[in-house]
């Protein structure tokens, strides 16, 4: 397996809070702006663009507090180099491409997104 880190760039963080208003005020007074959205069913939520990153802050448990969202360039290529255990959703097509998600060795949820 290569480690090329430009087949792939960090395409959004989301940290999940008991505490959303609380989390939100704290980010703010760092200087970040954001916006309530809710996107169909889901919960909802802030976001703040940092750079070509959007930050997200959900309401949850600290027992999952963040959740990556990765663009791959070669999304079958990558799904060949990782284990079947770690694979969480079926690869499915979506508006803006394929997308599946994958649980690293701490159980953190990584969006893999071929863009």
């Amino acid at each position: 397996m290569t480690n090329d880190a430009s087949t792939a760039e960090l395409s959004y963080l989301v940290l999940y809070s008991p505490d959303i208003e609380a989390t939100r005020a704290f980010y703010e007074s760092l200087g970040l702006v954001f916006r309530k959205e809710k996107h169909g069913q889901g919960a909802e939520h802030y976001a703040s663009k940092l750079g070509n990153v959007v930050f997200e802050l959900y309401p949850g448990k600290l027992n999952q507090p963040v959740r990556l969202g990765l663009k791959v360039l070669n999304l079958e290529k990558i799904l060949d180099n990782v284990e079947s255990n770690v694979l969480l959703t079926l690869l499915t097509k979506t508006k803006s491409g394929y997308r599946t998600t994958v649980v690293d060795p701490h159980n953190i949820k990584i969006d893999l997104i071929e863009d």
